[in-house]
């Protein structure tokens, strides 16, 4: 999720890592920046997910990682999601047999009273609504952007969304890498007079 040629990451990034998953993005992002960041928010509503999450962070001593079992939505609510076997892919649908805790982004932060200059979404195609629910943040606070794209409509609603938000934000589409059929979004700003950016 992190090029550095086009996505440079500073030495004092507060990183919001929605898809917690098992807290991978976590440890890669710390191993990215060389543990040199403000903090990390982790985002992950299911329950395996989230223990595994903070056993991985207890383990590597971790101590300015925030991990909350809690998911992005566009507002606050129950859903279900449908475990999948590996845990990676587990799909909101109505008939899901374990029940999870949504709420905005613009809420969760609002609530922890931290801003966050990075954003990285990856959840599983919840990704529009979670974007629709951190307009605040977005437009007030301007953090570079991450986002995986999960589905067709994504490839234009996504981009227009945050065209529609912060017109000046930069996007760029990336495959991860040559060997994945993964595609990211980024939404980047220029922060050349604000903020000391690590070389390559």
């Amino acid at each position: 999720y992190f090029p550095s040629a086009e996505f440079p990451i500073g030495d004092h990034e507060s990183f919001l890592d929605v898809g917690g998953f098992d807290g991978d993005t976590v440890l890669d992002f710390h191993s990215v920046s060389g543990g040199r960041y403000d903090a990390i928010i982790s985002l992950e509503p299911c329950r395996g997910n989230f223990e595994r999450m903070v056993q991985r962070v207890d383990d590597a001593l971790l101590d300015r990682v925030i991990p909350i079992r809690r998911g992005a939505w566009d507002k606050r609510e129950t859903l279900h999601v449908a475990p999948q076997q590996m845990a990676i892919d587990n799909q909101i649908t109505a008939g899901g047999s374990e029940a999870i805790e949504v709420d905005r982004i613009d809420a969760i932060l609002e609530e922890l009273k931290r801003p966050v200059t990075l954003i990285k979404l990856d959840i599983n195609g919840a990704e529009y609504p979670a974007l629709r629910g951190a307009r605040n943040t977005i437009r007030n606070q301007r953090p570079n952007i991450a986002v995986r794209l999960h589905c067709k409509e994504d490839y234009y609603r996504i981009p227009l969304l945050l065209k529609d938000i912060v017109p000046d934000m930069r996007l760029l589409l990336r495959q991860r890498c040559c060997t994945s059929l993964m595609v990211i979004l980024y939404g980047i700003f220029d922060r050349s007079s604000t903020q000391e950016t690590r070389a390559p």
